[in-house]
């Protein structure tokens, strides 16, 4: 016990004058989060890019004083987490891929078709893992039944690092005739697919 309300009491002292992403990643570390999320399974490895991903998010309110920081952040978060509560009859569904199998919409958009993020870094060690990523992708196209548009960035931040990765090669295997290609006024441009029915 004398432990951990030590820890806590370190928790605090940072929290008065680190930014908030060095904060979090003092916590992840000091509390044994990342060396038991790294050197576990993979399923675990997930999760900590999940922290690292949270990290990104701190970074935005690292220009804010810290305790300020701390209290937006978490304010931010329930917001967040109040708005996803509403139901409404005519919005948007944010879903992840794994979720969205075997449901179809009107509209469809795939965010992140960048190499390293889809398809994702770890699935170049191994030719199995790649086609597995392939799959994910179709899935998330046959989605569409009437309008589907893939997005990609010219740099996004990742892990709280300013990354700049090709489009995905899955975009290539698509045939030419049937997308339109659209660059935006910010970072992201958009592949519209005419016809997704054609890719199912």
């Amino acid at each position: 016990m004398g432990k951990f309300l030590l820890l806590m009491d370190s928790f605090r002292k940072e929290a008065r004058h680190s930014p908030l992403s060095r904060l979090v990643k003092h916590i992840a570390k000091q509390s044994g989060l990342e060396r038991h999320l790294t050197q576990g399974t993979e399923d675990e490895r997930v999760r900590w890019e999940n922290v690292r991903e949270l990290v990104s998010a701190a970074s935005h309110y690292d220009s804010l004083d810290p305790q300020d920081a701390v209290v937006r952040f978490l304010d931010s978060a329930a917001l967040a987490s109040r708005e996803d509560e509403k139901e409404k009859g005519d919005a948007v569904r944010l879903a992840t891929i794994h979720s969205a199998k075997g449901l179809e919409f009107t509209a469809v958009f795939v965010v992140g078709m960048e190499d390293n993020v889809f398809p994702h870094s770890r699935s170049k060690r191994a030719p199995e893992e790649l086609e597995e990523e392939r799959r994910l992708c179709y899935v998330a196209v046959t989605r569409a039944k009437e309008h589907l548009w893939l997005m990609f960035a010219q740099a996004r931040r990742l892990f709280g690092q300013l990354q700049a990765n090709p489009p995905s090669r899955f975009l290539f295997d698509i045939p030419e005739r049937l997308i339109a290609f659209t660059p935006t006024d910010g970072a992201e441009h958009v592949i519209d697919i005419d016809e997704p029915r054609v890719l199912s």
